[in-house]
């Protein structure tokens, strides 16, 4: 994972992404955050480390906040689209 440095201690990472539903059930997805994901469950350098994924399809500040309290991270990681900027910056 090309300079990725990563505590040891680092045991729990939450990865965030909003992924909007259209009218037409089309969904944007947050392409980042899967690929991030699978980087980071597929590297023996970090087995053991839990990854959560948090991925609404709103930018609800209040529900992220929750989610992210209740996992306790070590490290946070952010997919940001155009739609997702507002509410991850906030």
């Amino acid at each position: 994972m090309g300079g990725l440095k990563m505590s040891v201690t680092a045991r729990r990472v939450a990865l965030l992404c909003v992924t909007p539903v259209e009218e037409e059930g089309l969904r944007s997805i947050s392409y980042g955050v899967f690929k991030l994901q699978a980087a980071l469950l597929a590297s023996p350098r970090l087995a053991g480390v839990e990854v959560c994924l948090i991925e609404l399809p709103t930018g609800n500040v209040d529900e992220f906040m929750t989610r992210i309290a209740a996992f306790d991270p070590d490290v946070i990681g952010a997919s940001v689209y155009v739609w997702s900027f507002p509410v991850l910056a906030e």
